[in-house]
């Protein structure tokens, strides 16, 4: 699960480089993640910055390309939900909100 994790978090990071108009090299992106520590707090430590960067981005420049890839991590996500429910646990978008 950490894996798909630190994947989606690579797609966000490409997302917003794409908008950016930056070159964004997945594969020496993917090794430098590959070499940090595995943690539940890193992975999650990275997944909220890119989701703080690239969300501002998303909102001011939607384009079918950007719904495109939203449209792949959504995949992910669900992977992810089943995950959660096959474990017992309720995924975060269906917990009751604060």
């Amino acid at each position: 699960m950490i894996g798909e994790l630190r994947h989606v978090t690579l797609g966000l990071e490409y997302l917003t480089a794409a908008m950016r108009g930056e070159r964004y090299d997945w594969a020496t992106q993917e090794a430098a993640a590959d070499a940090k520590p595995m943690t539940r707090e890193s992975v999650v430590r990275d997944m909220e910055a890119a989701i703080a960067e690239s969300y501002p981005l998303v909102d001011a420049k939607a384009s079918p390309g950007v719904l495109l890839m939203l449209e792949h991590q959504a995949e992910h996500y669900g992977k992810l939900v089943s995950a959660y429910r096959a474990a017992g646990i309720v995924p975060p978008t269906s917990r009751p909100q604060r």
